[in-house]
């Protein structure tokens, strides 16, 4: 499960990650002539998702992993069922179902988050979370995660 955690915090920073040359990212050419460039979420508040359609998205090649991050840079406020819970190097996977075999595997800023509030397998639940990617065809992964 390193591995994960490996995955999880390289797609994090690439995500963050944005290309300021104009001729390759328009939204930088926007920036760089003094327009206003619109905001990819224009309240300013995350994104909510099921966790099916979460998965959906990620899994998709509709979009690329650097685009999907800017559309949830405010974060997204996942929702779905508990399908198990476990700790690996001292980090504890909330995994959600996300469908037939798939799932998404969330890990908390606290990591005693899961065990304080008691969490158990079957439980509905709601997190806002940084989005992480697929760490392989049937996980996604998002970290940070804060319970609601």
């Amino acid at each position: 499960m390193h591995g994960v955690a490996v995955l999880v915090s390289t797609a994090l920073a690439l995500g963050a990650c944005q290309n300021t040359n104009p001729e390759r990212n328009p939204r930088a050419a926007g920036a760089a002539s003094g327009a206003a460039s619109a905001p990819v979420v224009a309240t300013g508040a995350p994104l909510a998702a099921s966790a099916s359609a979460l998965f959906a998205e990620l899994a998709s090649t509709k979009q690329s992993l650097p685009e999907l991050h800017g559309k949830y840079d405010r974060g997204v406020l996942v929702s779905g069922t508990v399908d198990r819970i476990f700790t690996d190097l001292d980090t504890t996977f909330v995994h959600l179902k996300a469908g037939t075999q798939t799932h998404i595997a969330l890990t908390f800023l606290d990591e005693g988050t899961a065990a304080h509030a008691k969490i158990k397998v079957d439980d509905s639940m709601t997190a806002l979370c940084k989005l992480g990617g697929m760490s392989g065809p049937r996980e996604a992964t998002l970290g940070d995660c804060v319970l609601q």
